[in-house]
């Protein structure tokens, strides 16, 4: 029994020795071919956009506005169409009626 010990924890040993290594390696292999990064230069700030854009902007906004309220009222706007549930039909109902009551098949 003391011999297995032995060799489960050598076993272990050994496990963690090679990750421990595929950690290192990984590591050196990263910092060895990481690219190296130029240094940043400080942002321009920004200036406030003219007046022009803002105005066609609010423009824009108001027209997909006008085609959304415009087709909705085309079309009823209904909320939700997939609540409205169509009811199965009698060949089906009696398929799976025939299907509950079979005799064969064990539940």
């Amino acid at each position: 029994m003391i011999q297995g010990l032995w060799i489960a924890l050598l076993g272990m040993a050994l496990v963690f020795f090679s990750l421990g290594l595929v950690m290192v390696l990984i590591v050196l292999l990263d910092r060895a071919f990481r690219q190296r990064q130029a240094v940043a230069e400080p942002p321009a700030v920004a200036a406030s956009p003219p007046v022009e854009d803002v105005v066609q902007d609010k423009a824009l906004a108001a027209a997909i506005g006008l085609a959304v309220a415009l087709a909705r009222s085309e079309h009823g706007h209904r909320t939700n169409t997939l609540s409205r549930s169509a009811a199965p039909s009698a060949w089906r109902l009696q398929g799976r009626r025939q299907q509950m009551t079979s005799p064969s098949q064990r539940w």
